[in-house]
């Protein structure tokens, strides 16, 4: 029975997989975005990255600016700023 079970599942996770894919695909080929808007693209958005590329300039790590941003309650559209996310925006502020 378990063995059935097991094959069931496997078989609806790939179906999902699939289905995933595809979406994925046709929304490409549409021209429609596939994931969330990069960072500092919406609102008051690019005021905090030029802030955390400035701390940055500045000699700030990473760890210092994450919690900088913190305790200023400037937070990130979900949560709050870590070393690698704050690393990210300035990665991508530079491209």
């Amino acid at each position: 029975m378990m063995a059935i079970l097991a094959a069931v599942s496997a078989y609806e996770a790939a179906r999902t997989r699939a289905r995933t894919r595809a979406s994925i695909r046709h929304r490409r080929a549409l021209g429609k975005p596939v994931g969330p808007a990069v960072y500092g693209t919406e609102g008051g958005e690019a005021a905090l990255v030029e802030r955390i590329v400035s701390l940055r300039a500045e000699g700030m790590g990473y760890r210092s600016i994450a919690r900088t941003m913190n305790a200023e309650g400037q937070l990130p559209r979900r949560g709050r700023w870590h070393a690698t996310s704050v690393k990210r925006v300035i990665e991508r502020a530079a491209a």
